[in-house]
């Protein structure tokens, strides 16, 4: 919802976002290995608020940044 709402503040129309995600049910989560190209169009905004916003919902949506601290308690829990 965050990234969809960047496109309507960056007055980029949603139907762009929609056709970056092809697979399955059109889905952002059937669709994560096209992450990069969602955030494509963003990367080129002139204002840099809107840029930095992007960058924050990019981290969000980083499958590697939402696995990593699962897997670091998951070992935690395994040697303790």
């Amino acid at each position: 919802m965050l990234l969809e709402m960047t496109y309507v503040l960056a007055e980029i129309p949603l139907e762009d976002l929609r056709s970056l995600r092809p697979e399955h049910d059109r889905s952002f989560q059937a669709n994560i290995g096209r992450i990069d190209s969602w955030f494509s169009p963003l990367n080129r905004l002139p204002r840099a608020h809107e840029r930095r916003l992007a960058f924050e919902i990019r981290q969000m949506l980083d499958p590697i940044q939402v696995s990593g601290p699962k897997l670091q308690i998951s070992v935690q829990v395994f040697i303790s």
